[in-house]
């Protein structure tokens, strides 16, 4: 008999602790770019000491690492991905969607600018990440809660 193929959703692949040390430190660097060194520091509960042995591969505490959405709400974005899994906030706010808006216009506004010259270099493309990362998650929460509202009721 043949094995079920489900193609709607893809499997949740296995990842070996080398693969997730590496991801983790590259949000570690991520975060430490945006928000700087003290700030994840602080939301991850550990001293400077410590965040140089994160940086050598070194894992926090499952619930410091997830301390982290506290800082920031893409922080385990590349966790997520590795497992090939996207991660949203569970509910948006009107205060969410007037933020979401004005970021959304500052996006496409550098966005326009990258593109002046017809082209988006590598330097540029890691420049609009950050944002678009963001906006990616606000605006997957935005249709979620919409697929929401579209369920029928029981």
């Amino acid at each position: 008999m043949a094995e079920p193929c489900n193609t709607v959703v893809p499997p949740i692949r296995s990842v070996d602790e080398g693969e997730f040390r590496s991801k983790f430190i590259t949000l570690l660097h991520r975060l430490v770019g945006t928000h700087g060194e003290p700030k994840v520091a602080f939301a991850l509960g550990v001293t400077q000491r410590q965040m140089q042995n994160l940086y050598k591969g070194s894992l926090p505490g499952l619930h410091r690492a997830w301390n982290l959405l506290s800082l920031d709400p893409t922080a385990m974005d590349e966790i997520a991905a590795l497992y090939g899994m996207q991660m949203r906030p569970a509910s948006t706010s009107a205060g969410d969607d007037l933020d979401t808006i004005m970021r959304l216009a500052d996006y496409v506004s550098q966005y326009l600018g990258v593109m002046a010259d017809g082209r988006r270099d590598h330097r540029e493309t890691l420049a609009l990440a950050g944002p678009g990362r963001v906006l990616a998650s606000r605006l997957l929460a935005l249709v979620a809660e919409a697929e929401e509202i579209r369920k029928p009721s029981a």
